[in-house]
């Protein structure tokens, strides 16, 4: 693979994990780590993590080395996924506990899909979506 195409498959996984921050509700932006030396994540602009991001045949224990080196105190968290496939998420496993507990009377919500409503914040069972505007774990925009 010449240098120029995975640079360019680069910045399509980071411009698609933005997405992906976008469309549920948080601001994401690419950073310029691959730039002009500037020292930013992959992408930036959401709260407490520092992530990386890798597309394709992902090397992940390298790529957690790379955030656990380069954080600036932030959360150090992979985004990775493998051609054709669903992106994943890697997490140090007590970072991972310690966040669930923070969103410990919110898990039903977050495992189950939304329900379609006319004010786009319940749950499948009725209750206050957690990701949607004002709710309390801390996992969506607006979160206290």
């Amino acid at each position: 693979m010449s240098g120029r195409y995975s640079r360019n498959k680069g910045k399509r996984g980071e411009r698609q994990v933005v997405h992906l921050f976008k469309e549920h509700g948080f601001e994401a932006r690419r950073g310029d780590s691959q730039s002009r030396g500037a020292r930013e994540a992959d992408v930036e602009d959401v709260p407490m993590l520092w992530i990386e991001v890798q597309i394709g045949k992902p090397r992940i224990r390298q790529a957690i080395e790379q955030a656990e080196r380069d954080t600036d105190g932030r959360i150090p968290v992979v985004f990775w996924k493998d051609d054709r496939k669903d992106w994943r998420v890697d997490v140090d496993a007590s970072t991972f506990l310690r966040m669930l507990g923070a969103c410990r009377t919110q898990i039903p919500v977050l495992l189950s899909e939304p329900k379609e409503d006319t004010d786009g914040d319940k749950s499948a069972d009725g209750k206050r979506d957690c990701r949607a505007k004002g709710a309390g774990c801390g996992a969506g925009k607006g979160c206290k």
